[in-house]
């Protein structure tokens, strides 16, 4: 199943009237559903790899709550057993992966989630969820589970804890995004790609004038891309009413590269050290609603 399917649009489309519907009482186990099918469709091996993934962080996220409500051991020792489970998840990504292997390290993003929370709940135990169904919701929340946006776990937490009520403008801004950011991608950055590997295909008969011409479109078939795909998953987050951090702001624009990376995967480069509240500029989703 790919972001441009029917299978796709269909489990997207009953998900939402669902969520809205018969759901509302347990609206965050319907997104975990919709997630499940979405990453078990996509991947072949990517319910073992998340079982291992999500079974060892969420273990090792409990061992060092445990430890450090008793005191038993230093906080050095308890960082090197962060680190420890850390480099087990992404050994058990790599190895237990054979024909899809280049595939998983492409959605590896809820392996860094995974990292993130326990660097969370190291900093701070309240920071652990007692909830495995929850956590693991989390990691492979559909709209973040391929490029990102890299969310932190106490802003998505915080973004559920309230039933969602359909809002009509909410849901149009959102679908309105989703449409915007599918016309980047089939339409601006799939014709840009076309021009790029024509011209780098056979660079020997292309003139100066061509390289450079090619050269261009092949920066604006990168930021059309990525731009995209990021305004297609922010979309269809808000139709569900869960608002997600921006993670992609004109990065061309820069004044240096260090710049330019923080505007171009802005939660990615900065998920090790903002709170959660520069994650979720929106405090909550009800007052995001009632601001429409």
């Amino acid at each position: 199943m790919n972001l441009f399917s029917y299978e796709f649009y269909t489990l997207w489309a009953v998900s939402i009237l669902l969520y809205y519907t018969v759901a509302r009482n347990h609206q965050w186990f319907l997104l975990l559903l919709m997630s499940l099918v979405f990453y078990a469709s996509s991947i072949s091996k990517a319910p073992v790899i998340l079982l291992l993934v999500s079974v060892l962080t969420y273990g090792g996220a409990a061992a060092i709550t445990h430890i450090r409500k008793r005191k038993e051991i230093s906080e050095r020792k308890l960082s090197q057993l962060k680190w420890l489970i850390a480099g087990v998840c992404i050994a058990a990504m790599i190895i237990g992966s054979t024909t899809d292997w280049f595939a998983l390290l492409g959605n590896s993003y809820f392996t860094l989630k995974a990292i993130s929370y326990l660097n969370d709940v190291d900093r701070d135990e309240r920071g652990f969820e007692p909830n495995y169904f929850f956590y693991l919701l989390y990691l492979i929340y559909l709209p973040t589970i391929l490029q990102g946006p890299f969310n932190r776990f106490l802003g998505f937490k915080e973004s559920l804890t309230e039933k969602a009520r359909f809002h009509y403008t909410e849901f149009l801004h959102g679908l309105q995004r989703f449409l915007w950011g599918t016309f980047k991608k089939l339409v601006l950055a799939a014709r840009l790609e076309q021009i790029t590997n024509y011209v780098y295909g056979s660079l020997e008969t292309q003139s100066g004038l061509s390289i450079l011409l090619g050269t261009a479109a092949c920066s604006l078939w990168l930021y059309t891309d990525f731009s995209g795909y990021m305004d297609m998953m922010l979309g269809m987050s808000k139709t569900f009413g869960i608002p997600l951090p921006e993670n992609f702001r004109q990065p061309y624009f820069s004044r240096s590269i260090a710049e330019f990376w923080r505007r171009w995967h802005i939660t990615l480069g900065g998920a090790s050290g903002l709170s959660h509240d520069a994650f979720y500029p929106v405090k909550s989703r009800q007052k995001s609603a009632e601001a429409f």
